[in-house]
């Protein structure tokens, strides 16, 4: 389905000093997997095209996590030396799914590569390739296309491996869909 896009600001958190502007940390930010391959049985079904709600850490304002019964999600900015931490695990076996640390500071929507080496007991995926957004961008695009806020309105935004992406407004109430390749610079 998507996210909703009921509301055109962006909800801020505690500074994460060194990785965000001050004022302009975000509280959530938005997780989806794309083309994660699943190693042999027994491993999990990767969540591929699912889109997961991290929530910043209360003690740790550069740590964003969702935590379920199937999954856990991190994401993390360390702004000496600049690198981004970022992995998919399954809480119950600490079976790794998903995981890369590139050098700099993060950017909205960046495509991140797994690096996951191969499948083993430890990794029960390989390849694939995710997205950390904080809706900024889709806002900015949605300003530019007149699209005004709307509790019926959702946006699902789709990586592509070359750093593309596809943004896809739909409302539901008409069934009006809208899709937009975002090219960055």
């Amino acid at each position: 389905m998507g996210q909703r896009q009921d509301k055109d600001e962006i909800v801020y958190g505690d500074d994460c000093v060194g990785c965000f502007p001050a004022g302009k940390t975000p509280k959530y930010v938005y997780v989806r997997f794309s083309q994660v391959e699943k190693c042999p049985d027994p491993m999990r079904v990767p969540p591929n095209d699912r889109v997961f709600k991290l929530t910043q850490h209360e003690y740790n304002p550069c740590d964003w996590f969702y935590q379920g019964s199937t999954w856990r999600v991190e994401w993390q900015c360390a702004p000496d030396p600049a690198f981004v931490w970022f992995w998919l695990m399954d809480p119950e076996t600490g079976v790794e799914y998903f995981n890369e640390n590139p050098a700099g500071l993060p950017d909205e929507a960046h495509t991140y590569h797994n690096e996951t080496p191969a499948c083993d007991d430890f990794h029960g995926a390989i390849g694939g390739i995710a997205t950390v957004t904080w809706q900024l961008e889709t806002i900015k695009l949605m300003g530019l296309l007149n699209i005004k806020p709307q509790k019926d309105l959702f946006m699902e935004m789709r990586p592509l491996a070359d750093g593309k992406r596809i943004y896809k407004y739909c409302k539901l109430n008409d069934a009006t869909n809208i899709a937009i390749e975002f090219k960055p610079d």
